[in-house]
């Protein structure tokens, strides 16, 4: 059987899809049990290799939906919106941890050009949401 690098590329994806929503297990870890800190990190580059896997790999989630149960497609988004639920959280207890998972969104927000727009249809759950996610977008 040949090697195929976007194969394996997918399945790494899946790895730390699973990881961070479906109570998967990386090295005897799991997401739930990482520090504020390391699961910013952790969405963080997730945010990246989503993005780096989309750009050689075009319509990559579609074809690793197809062959699981899961929902993949909207993992972009699902990312997004866990680090902001996160960094909400951490806001209320921890204001140095806050100030740095903001500026780091800060910067994601510009490698990744996420707009508010695409901040506020994610937050369409709850006008909390909305305030608490328009502050870390805006960087207050």
């Amino acid at each position: 059987m040949a090697f195929n690098i976007g194969d394996n590329i997918k399945e790494e994806f899946i790895k730390v899809i699973d990881f961070i929503f479906y109570e998967g297990e990386i090295k005897g870890y799991k997401f739930k049990d990482l520090s504020g800190s390391a699961k910013l990190k952790v969405l963080s580059m997730a945010l990246y290799f989503d993005n780096r896997i989309e750009v050689y790999f075009p319509g990559y989630k579609e074809s690793v939906s197809s062959k699981t149960k899961r929902a993949y497609k909207n993992c972009k988004m699902m990312i997004i919106a866990s680090y902001l639920n996160l960094t909400t959280k951490i806001c209320s207890n921890n204001e140095d941890l806050c100030k740095s998972a903001k500026d780091n969104f800060n910067e994601l927000k510009i490698i990744f050009d996420l707009t508010w727009d695409l901040i506020n249809d994610l937050a369409n759950d709850g006008l909390n949401n909305v305030r608490d996610w328009y502050e870390i977008w805006n960087g207050k």
